[in-house]
């Protein structure tokens, strides 16, 4: 009884130690009593006199090397784990095809390397006749024998089934293969089931023999091939039987399988057949990803590229408050604006908040430490929270906007949209909008009138042209929104060219919502890399606009300077900044006359709010302009020393990320 205890206490120790999320039953616990380990069991590897429960279990990449020696046997992964270093040889093999059942429980095994093929079948699984299910590979190496006639990452030959399996990670990179080699980024010749199998593998291939190349498969040959997606690059040759699918089909019916690999192209040029030689095949349900994409001139890109670098930067800047700051909102208009922030938290991202703050200002008071100043705390109204932190989702895009433009102006979502074009924005896409169409709604504006003024396929088709940098803008008597699309669109369409709705998504970055960690003490009311689907935008009304710079790429030269400015002391509080871009801040810089810095003080303009009756000269007023007399109340607090002379310096930084060193002037200070 005391050898049986031991036995019990040893195996679950063992399991404890892997990554296993599936708990084993009291059953199973049992019947395991009765088994005694052996040192390969005890270390992951396969005894087949003594499997468990009539199944091997697999808690470490060794136990996968003996896998090959058992090809009628049944196998199950208990845990994540990483098999760096470990090479396997194919399971199955032509003379020995494997016939049993291989679950992977959705665990992940990562970093393997696969190895052999020498009897012509490469992958994981060399041939199956058996049943493959629920595997989840990663950052897979792949070292196939130059005899492998039919090539694939998770199986060289199928004849029996392989379902609900995942691929990703490292490329299938093939230079020398053998002449009608098959060759697919799962299975090299499919002559039976798969089911719902992803594939993130980009399969470039350089050999200069004749081959079967797909995006699934190398040969399709009978069987069903259902809902199967890759996301891997097509980079091929001239001389490969290429497709999205498959290389070459027969007798086959692929349903609902679909192509979102960014690349599909051979010699470097596009490609969209499904097959590269087909015979009896059908696809229902099919799609492939739209490339056929011009790729932007490099100035368009540049600008695109500032715009969704400073939303970013926005949206994942960290910063932690040395004691708990609550902020009460006085803005009136939503509750939102309140916010309590606990010590020691970690931060992400503006705080939403109706405000003036930008990202300049925010990295003005978080200190080397990553702590917000003290003295945040202590300024009177709104305690220093109101004047340098802070963004709402609308105030965040155009302050990304204006990193490009010194003529986009608004603060509410709801004057992105075309109806008023005076504050900056167009409409992307064509059909979707007309100024013939009344918009108004209860005084405001309704986006569902938008979308109801066209059809799913036009408004897709204007989504599709929404690029990295443009904005997607929310409208509705409930509410407004907008959100930035930070990359761009994934288009997916059917065989006859329309847009799918529910595959083509868009990338995007918004002021919104909240993640919160208890355990990590962190939190973010940002949104970065949300994965949005068109009909999901659609269903939310969304309509997407855009700026003019962000169209051709060309931004106007930074301009600031000082207006009717005086000299000597006064010139440090009398006369007016004024910048073309959003005046992000005004510094004033004061030295002794031994260079001992005296003051060094950064004043920020504040974007501020307009109501609707303001045009875009007015508002713009709230922005480019900042009136040097608001230093009077800084310099309250020096005491000067009679006959000292001091050197100060005023300079600015617009939006556009330009410094300009303004004025540089002395002066005495009056007495004995």
């Amino acid at each position: 009884m005391k050898k049986i205890i031991s036995v019990v206490l040893l195996l679950a120790v063992l399991l404890s130690l892997c990554c296993c999320g599936k708990p084993q039953t009291a059953d199973v616990a049992t019947e395991t009593t009765e088994f005694v380990p052996t040192p390969e069991t005890m270390y992951g590897h396969i005894d087949q006199t003594a499997p468990i429960n009539g199944v091997f279990q697999i808690w470490s990449a060794e136990g996968l090397q003996n896998m090959h020696k058992y090809p009628d046997a049944d196998f199950e992964i208990l845990c994540n784990f990483d098999a760096q270093g470990v090479e396997v040889t194919p399971l199955g093999s032509v003379a020995t095809p494997f016939t049993g059942t291989f679950s992977g429980e959705n665990f992940t095994v990562s970093n393997l390397t696969i190895k052999g093929g020498e009897d012509g079948a490469f992958g994981l699984i060399g041939v199956n006749k058996g049943t493959i299910e629920n595997l989840y590979l990663k950052d897979v190496t792949f070292k196939p024998d130059a005899n492998a006639v039919n090539i694939g990452t998770i199986v060289g030959v199928n004849e029996g089934v392989v379902k609900r399996c995942t691929i990703v990670g490292n490329p299938l990179e093939l230079a020398q293969v053998k002449e009608n080699a098959n060759i697919g980024s799962i299975v090299g010749k499919n002559l039976k089931d798969m089911l719902v199998v992803d594939s993130e593998v980009d399969l470039i291939y350089t050999a200069s023999a004749k081959a079967n190349v797909g995006g699934l498969v190398g040969m399709a040959n009978g069987g069903k091939i259902e809902y199967c997606e890759t996301r891997g690059i097509l980079k091929l040759n001239s001389v490969a039987s290429s497709g999205l699918y498959a290389g070459a089909a027969e007798n086959t019916v692929f349903t609902g399988c679909v192509f979102l690999g960014a690349e599909n192209s051979v010699d470097g040029k596009l490609f969209v057949n499904f097959a590269g030689r087909e015979e009896n095949v059908t696809y229902p349900d099919c799609l492939l990803r739209d490339n056929d994409i011009e790729p932007l001139p490099e100035n368009v890109k540049y600008v695109r590229d500032l715009v969704v670098q400073h939303m970013y930067d926005m949206a994942t800047i960290q910063w932690r408050v040395p004691k708990d700051l609550v902020h009460t909102c006085k803005c009136g208009t939503s509750s939102t604006c309140d916010g309590t922030y606990l010590a020691d938290w970690t931060y992400f991202g503006l705080p939403y908040k109706h405000g003036n703050g930008s990202l300049y200002s925010m990295q003005y008071v978080i200190g080397d430490d990553g702590y917000l100043d003290d003295w945040v705390y202590d300024m009177p109204t709104r305690n220093g929270y109101d004047t340098y932190i802070g963004a709402m989702c609308s105030s965040a895009s155009q302050m990304a906007w204006w990193r490009v433009s010194n003529s986009v102006d608004h603060m509410q979502c709801l004057y992105m949209l075309p109806e008023f074009p005076e504050y900056g924005c167009i409409p992307v896409g064509t059909g979707w909008y007309g100024e013939e169409l009344n918009l108004k709604h209860n005084d405001r504006f309704d986006t569902i009138t938008y979308l109801n003024a066209c059809s799913e396929q036009t408004y897709y088709e204007a989504l599709a042209d929404a690029l990295h940098g443009d904005c997607l803008v929310q409208g509705i008597e409930i509410g407004d929104h907008v959100i930035m699309v930070q990359e761009d669109p994934v288009v997916v369409r059917d065989v006859d060219g329309n847009i799918n709705g529910e595959k083509s998504y868009i990338i995007t970055n918004e002021c919104s919502g909240s993640t919160r960690d208890d355990v990590k003490k962190t939190y973010s009311s940002w949104r970065p890399n949300r994965v949005r689907t068109f009909a999901n935008l659609r269903g939310d009304t969304f309509v997407p606009v855009t700026i003019e710079e962000l169209i051709t790429g060309e931004m106007e030269p930074g301009e600031c300077t000082i207006l009717e400015g005086t000299d000597g002391r006064l010139g440090m509080t009398q006369g007016t900044v004024k910048g073309n871009y959003f005046l992000e801040g005004v510094t004033l810089t004061i030295t002794d006359s031994e260079g001992n810095l005296i003051l060094n003080k950064v004043m920020f303009p504040k974007a501020g709010k307009f109501n609707r009756g303001n045009t875009r000269v007015t508002s713009l007023a709230y922005i480019d302009y900042f009136d040097l007399a608001q230093f009077q109340v800084v310099l309250q607090d020096i005491m000067f020393e009679p006959g000292e002379t001091y050197s100060y310096t005023i300079s600015a930084h617009l939006a556009c990320n330009e410094d300009f060193l303004l004025k540089t002037d002395s002066f005495t200070q009056p007495g004995a």
